[in-house]
C-alpha cells in the first residue's frame, strides 16, 4: 500500500494525476482522482466517500463532476476499474453510463463514451 501511495503522490507532484476533494463544512468527506491516459481517454480512480457520508448521493455527484470535467477538456471517453466483487460500485457505474469492457479475476475495466 505504501508504494501505491508514493506513486500517487509522485504522479500528483508531476502533474500526471489530479486529485479532487469534496468537503462539507470545511471537512474532507470524499474524493477521487483523474489521470489522462492520452488525448482521447481519461482514467477515473480512487473514488472514496467517508463511511458515515455514504448513501447520500455524494459518489454520484463526484462521478458526474468527473464526466463534466472530461467533456469540458475534450476527452472522448472516461474509464475506470472496479473490483469484481464490488457489486454496488459496479451498479452505480453502470447507472452512470459506464459499460464493462474487459474483465479478469480481480477487476472489471469499464468505459463511458462522452
Amino acid at each position: 500500500m505504501k508504494l501505491r501511495k508514493k506513486r500517487i503522490v509522485d504522479e500528483i507532484n508531476a502533474n500526471i494525476r489530479m486529485m479532487f476533494v469534496y468537503a462539507v463544512n470545511d471537512e474532507y468527506v470524499a474524493g477521487f482522482s483523474l489521470k489522462p491516459i492520452n488525448e482521447i481517454q481519461i482514467y477515473f480512480a480512487y473514488l472514496v466517500v467517508r463511511e458515515d457520508m455514504r448513501n447520500q448521493g455524494i459518489g454520484s455527484l463526484l462521478i458526474d463532476y468527473a464526466v463534466t470535467y472530461a467533456k469540458q477538456n475534450k476527452y472522448k471517453e472516461i474509464s475506470l476499474k472496479v473490483d469484481v466483487d464490488n457489486i454496488n460500485a459496479k451498479r452505480l457505474y453502470e447507472r452512470k453510463g459506464f459499460i464493462p469492457s474487459q474483465k479478469n479475476d480481480e477487476k472489471i475495466l469499464m468505459i463511458r463514451e462522452l
